[in-house]
């Protein structure tokens, strides 16, 4: 996996390097494996185990991208990205991606309406993960 992860790095493009990233995520293995697919990028990787966590978390500091579990305790997913939409500054937004394996299309559709981004679906593609990386650095100029 780390060599995936040195080959997209040395493409032309964004760097990843300084990406600002929340993983709200309650399941400590799946921390881990986000830790160790990311280890490798520099990226700056903050975690909250829940989603009144990630609240916190979002209102305390800027990130570029929250990968968000849907199923947490405290506060779900999907009440996470709700509130954040709510109480995003006008003219703001920052890219909400939910991490999941429930993705049939009536559960896509309700993390949209939510106001979520997109979906990536568990166990992690790493393909995947890092386009969605590179798009939100290309997004912010990071080239």
């Amino acid at each position: 996996m780390a060599r995936d992860a040195i080959v997209l790095e040395e493409k032309p493009g964004p760097r990843l390097a300084g990406l600002r990233i929340l993983a709200a995520e309650d399941n400590p293995g799946n921390r881990n494996v986000l830790a160790a697919l990311l280890g490798s990028t520099r990226v700056s990787l903050v975690f909250a185990e829940d989603g009144a966590q990630a609240l916190d978390a979002w209102r305390s500091q800027p990130f570029d991208l929250i990968l968000m579990d849907v199923n947490m305790p405290v506060l779900g997913g999907r009440e996470a990205v709700r509130e954040i939409r709510r109480a995003e500054p006008e003219g703001t937004r920052i890219s909400i991606w939910m991490l999941t394996a429930n993705v049939f299309d009536e559960d896509v559709a309700n993390y949209l309406a939510d106001g979520a981004d997109g979906v990536l679906r568990k166990p992690i593609d790493l393909a995947e993960l890092f386009d969605l990386l590179a798009r939100t650095a290309e997004d912010l100029g990071q080239d």
